[in-house]
């Protein structure tokens, strides 16, 4: 069996159910007390700033719900999580995981951030009528972040050290090095190899890779949030950015403002005559988000529109706040209502 696996996938392709680890418990996974120093210089500067005291960090539920990590050491936090997930296993799914592997990953951020005020954050959110709390969701949107950068390091893995090989036999007697296999061993690597060159596993990826290479959208977003970008903007003037403007940030360069694809240019200019109809009054009213549900539709239940990952539950379309929990500060579903109240208001006056 050659290793054509697409190396853009991440191991997750169904079949039957993969080996559980049999790797010992690394040191740093023993106890669920056990902080794992960071390498991270930069990290550690500002914690020993702040003298040692967790790092004030935000969370996005008041403008598009992704809960991404928000502030000015949201790119640390996000560093974190990848050294934390780093050691664990790899042949098997996230969820195949035992918890002793994890055990070492919440207290490390928890020492390093401020994450304790946001878990005990009982203002609610309504998502597709489901209530929550905003604890709940940026635990849950921790979950799901660990989870992404685990993957993608069992990606870069796949496509350098396994992809590249002609056979499984081939790709055991080439292990990654140390540096980016850690103390793993060579029996580690190729239980790994055996995983991912399962027929089942081969198959789903080559699909994932064919419907993968069906779209033609592509984004030029770089290691930025759009969620983190939209917060940038508010701080410095004081208001959200529109969507559309920040999916087209998102989608071309931001050197040359040159969009990466024709097609990523003719959806931008659809948004921006949609916009200007909505502005002029000769379409119904639609929110930004609507206007990009409709002109780069997500298929992905786990995905906004053009805008990146949205927790189980629901998107910003059928999100409101059951709580304010920022002043005065009104959400763009506010807003939305308020709206759609007027334009009601004038189809009765008329």
């Amino acid at each position: 069996m050659a290793c054509v696996a697409p190396i853009l996938h991440g191991g997750d392709a169904g079949g039957s159910p993969p080996r559980r680890p049999t790797r010992p418990v690394p040191a740093q996974c023993q106890s669920s007390m056990l902080r794992l120093e960071t390498g991270n210089r930069s990290l550690r500067k500002a914690f020993r700033e702040n003298n040692e005291q967790p790092l004030k960090i935000g969370f996005d539920y008041e403008d598009l719900g992704t809960f991404h990590p928000l502030g000015n050491f949201s790119g640390m936090l996000n560093s974190l999580m990848g050294e934390t997930v780093r050691p664990l296993p790899l042949a098997c799914e996230w969820e195949e995981i035992p918890e002793a592997y994890k055990a070492h990953i919440y207290p490390t951020l928890e020492s390093y951030f401020n994450l304790a005020e946001w878990y005990n954050k009982q203002d609610k959110v309504v998502v597709d009528r489901n209530v929550y709390t905003v604890g709940e969701r940026v635990r849950l949107g921790l979950e799901l972040k660990l989870r992404l950068l685990w993957r993608k390091n069992k990606n870069r893995i796949k496509a350098d050290h396994y992809a590249k090989h002609t056979s499984p036999d081939e790709a055991k007697n080439h292990p990654p090095p140390p540096k980016v296999w850690g103390d793993r061993t060579q029996d580690d690597w190729n239980e790994l190899v055996d995983w991912w060159s399962q027929p089942d596993r081969v198959s789903r990826s080559l699909q994932n890779a064919a419907n993968r290479a069906k779209n033609t959208i592509i984004t030029h977003q770089g290691k930025k949030s759009f969620a983190q970008g939209r917060n940038e903007y508010k701080v410095d003037k004081g208001y959200y950015e529109d969507l559309v403007e920040t999916w087209r940030k998102g989608h071309s360069n931001n050197k040359t403002c040159q969009f990466k694809t024709t097609e990523n240019k003719q959806r931008y200019l659809d948004m921006k005559a949609m916009q200007d109809n909505v502005k002029a009054g000769l379409i119904p009213f639609k929110t930004d988000q609507e206007i990009l549900d409709e002109i780069v539709p997500s298929d992905n239940r786990q995905n906004l529109s053009g805008m990146g990952r949205k927790l189980p539950g629901g998107g910003s379309t059928s999100r409101r706040r059951a709580n304010r929990a920022f002043g005065d500060v009104m959400t763009r579903d506010q807003i939305t209502q308020m709206f759609r109240q007027q334009e009601q208001e004038k189809e009765l006056l008329r």
